[in-house]
Order: structure tokens, then sequence, then C-alpha cells
């Protein structure tokens, strides 16, 4: 990681990513959060998650949808809507682009 100074690109990799994401997930009231190469969304709240009771009631219903129209086009996500995803350093720029392909269409059709 050092040697590749892999820290800084796996940041780079979540900021572009995020910055792909970010705006389709918002036309549908989901928030996308990213902490460096980690992600997770869920629907808007308008406070932090600091509990399970903030949560947002639907969020299994619409994680099971984005999920498994994702999964249908070939992403695999994380199984359960209160897991986070991701990136690594083997996620190219040619797979994250088809992951936020994927996923854009996955929000856009809920």
């Amino acid at each position: 990681m050092q040697k590749l100074n892999g820290w800084q690109l796996l940041e780079q990799k979540g900021q572009r990513f995020e910055k792909a994401l970010a705006p389709v997930f918002a036309q549908k009231e989901i928030q996308f959060i990213r902490y460096g190469s980690l992600f997770w969304f869920h629907q808007k709240t308008g406070q932090p998650m600091r509990r399970l009771e903030h949560i947002p009631a639907g969020q299994k219903e619409m994680f099971s949808k984005v999920f498994m129209s994702a999964l249908n086009q070939g992403l695999y996500l994380a199984p359960n809507a209160y897991e986070v995803g991701f990136l690594s350093l083997a996620h190219t720029d040619e797979i994250l682009d088809e992951s936020v392909r994927i996923l854009s269409a996955a929000v856009k059709g809920q």
C-alpha cells in the first residue's frame, strides 16, 4: 500500500465514484455517503444516523430493489441493506465506470 500510495489512490477512486453517483441518487431522495473507499446509501433522513431507529423504515425495500436490479445487470453489492460497500485497488476505472452505469440505472428504475 505504501509503495503504491494506495490510501491516496483509494481516496481518489472513492471521490470519483461519489462524484458520479451522488447526484443520481439525490434525484431519488437517496443519500450516498462515502468515507475513503467505503460507501453506503440510504433514503434521506435530514439527520446523521447514530442509532438503529434512525434508519428509514423503507431502507430494506429500497435497497432490495437496487440490489436486485444491479445483480441482474452483473454488479454484486453486499446483500444486506445495512452493510457498507467498499472499493479496492483492483477496481479499475473501467470497472468503476461500469458500476456507476449499473447503479445509476438501478436507482433511476425505482
